[in-house]
Parts: C-alpha cells; sequence; structure tokens
C-alpha cells in the first residue's frame, strides 16, 4: 500500500545522478572547509558538575560534551581532560554517565575532570528494596529526573498512573524512563516485575544551579565556545542494584 506521506507530497522529479553527485560533494566541501567558530557562529557544549554514587563508591567532577561532529577541536583547555571511557552502543554509559537525553551512542569525544563535589542543599534519593521478583523504588529529586534500568524486565506501574507506557528496551541493552512533576521538588514510586538482579540508575538534573568550578571552567573558553551551551548545570547520579 501506498505510504500516507506519499498522498501529502506533490510527485518530484527523479533527480539526475550528475546534479546529484555535484550537490553532495559542495556539501562535502561546505563540512570541510566551513569557517570557524565565532561568537555569532558559537560553539555547542553541555557543561555539567557531576557528583556520582556508583553503587557507593563516591566521585565528582566537570563532564563535557561537544555536540557537533568537531568535538573539542580547538579548544586546548578541554583537550586536556581525561576522555571518557565507556562502550557508547552498551549500556554502562547510561549506567554511569547522568544524561540529560538518550543519545550517548551519537555523543563523541566527551571529557570529564575530577573536582569538589557541587553544592547540592537537598540531594537526590534513589531506595530500591526487591520481594521476589517485584522491585519497589522510590526516588526524590528536583523536576528532572531520568532513569536507567538494566534488567530482565517484564513490567511496570507507576504510582499514580492508571496505563504506563510498556517497557521498551533500548538498543544500548537498558530501558530509559525521564520523570517530571512540574515542581521544584519531586517524589516518585514504581514497581518493577523483574527476575535475576536489576540494575537502577536514578539522574538528577538541576537546571537552575551552577557552581565555582562550573563557571571557573567557563572563564577559560573562547567566547566562541560560551553562552551557546545546550546546557550547564549541576546534575547527580546514584546507582543502586538489587
Amino acid at each position: 500500500s501506498r505510504p500516507t506521506t506519499a498522498l501529502l507530497l506533490p510527485r518530484l522529479p527523479k533527480p539526475r545522478r550528475r546534479e546529484s553527485a555535484a550537490f553532495l560533494g559542495a556539501l562535502l566541501l561546505g563540512a570541510v572547509f566551513c569557517p570557524d567558530f565565532t561568537p555569532d557562529r558559537p560553539k555547542r557544549l553541555t557543561i555539567q558538575h557531576i557528583s556520582r554514587d556508583l553503587h557507593g563508591q563516591k566521585d565528582a567532577g566537570l563532564w563535557v560534551l561537544p555536540m557537533d561532529g568537531q568535538r573539542l577541536a580547538h579548544l586546548p583547555r578541554l583537550q586536556r581532560m581525561t576522555p571518557v571511557a565507556c562502550d557508547k552502543s552498551g549500556p554502562e554509559c547510561y549506567l554511569e554517565w547522568p544524561w540529560f537525553f538518550p543519545f550517548s551512542d551519537i555523543v563523541r569525544g566527551d571529557v570529564f575532570e575530577a573536582a569538589a563535589p557541587p553544592n547540592i542543599a537537598t540531594p537526590a534519593t534513589l531506595a530500591a528494596t526487591r520481594d521476589g521478583d517485584a522491585v519497589a523504588l522510590r526516588l526524590e529529586g528536583p523536576s528532572h529526573l531520568h532513569l536507567a534500568i538494566r534488567g530482565d524486565v517484564r513490567g511496570w506501574e507507576f504510582e499514580g498512573v492508571e496505563s504506563a507506557p510498556k517497557p521498551r528496551l533500548r538498543a544500548e541493552g537498558v530501558y530509559f524512563v525521564q520523570l517530571t512533576c512540574g515542581r521544584p521538588r519531586c517524589n516518585f514510586e514504581l514497581r518493577l516485575t523483574a527476575r535475576g538482579p536489576v540494575d537502577v540508575t536514578l539522574a538528577a538534573h538541576h537546571m537552575e544551579a551552577t557552581s565555582r568550578d562550573l563557571e571557573a571552567l567557563r572563564l577559560q573558553l573562547p567566547a566562541w565556545a560560551v553562552g551557546a551551551e545546550w546546557g550547564s548545570f549541576v546534575s547527580e547520579l546514584v546507582a543502586r542494584r538489587v
């Protein structure tokens, strides 16, 4: 059957091979010889001051994600930071790092530098308990919360939600859940049905917060790499196995 979109679009002439090759060549030249970044054409970065609690092992630092194909070119201050070593096609990146969106598979060249923990007035909390195949999760934190779950999840229920979407496993091997309540502080309760061990990671993002270390890093970057970040904020990560 004809796709619905075909009924909504006019019939276009079939492109000629020579014209297509010329067009693709022009795009390639534009990508290779594109002008340098400027304050009017700024670099896109995400800068997060993060604190992590990985099954009781704690650390903190500055995490920088380049959001374009040039990665960290011409940014020596960021090139001195430690490259993040995790398999972007597997679950560890989502279980060990506080991603704001589930796009670890398209981000390359992110780096990390140890720093003192950010000052968070009320830290996020994650409690996980188990009774047979029933796993209860209770979480509290700011208005932007994300869960990454690894395990043989057969179903889940959200407190106060009559019909939640069914669990959908991502290609990386995790279930990724985005949660918000529209208030400064949120509480959620989930019940999972799962066989065997379950790894749960809570990422809590304080979108309006900053820190002295984060602002100090921004001051060390050129003018064309600040002011247009996709985000610069404070994040927490709490990981538990149940």
